[in-house]
């Protein structure tokens, strides 16, 4: 890969907290708790995105999650999905 390529891992039990949180907030949007006290652009941040987005290309969410040309993300909340 290219120089400062950055490797995401997938993360089980954090897909479950993501699936559970969601289920409770069904059938609603979580707006905020799943970014509390992630600092954007960190690490962390990165390893939820790509989470998020490994769950909604599974059908099992819809992630809110919007980019912008420049590569940062905007997030209008998480909700899980009936499928």
């Amino acid at each position: 890969m290219a120089n400062g390529a950055h490797f995401v891992k997938l993360d089980r039990e954090l897909q479950r907290q993501i699936l559970q949180r969601l289920k409770d907030a069904y059938p609603h949007r979580d707006r905020r708790t799943l970014f509390e006290g992630v600092d954007d652009g960190s690490q962390e941040d990165a390893r939820l995105i790509a989470n998020l987005m490994y769950l909604e290309e599974h059908a099992l969410v819809e992630s809110g999650l919007q980019f912008s040309l420049s590569g940062s993300a905007g997030y209008s909340g998480a909700r899980i999905t009936a499928a």
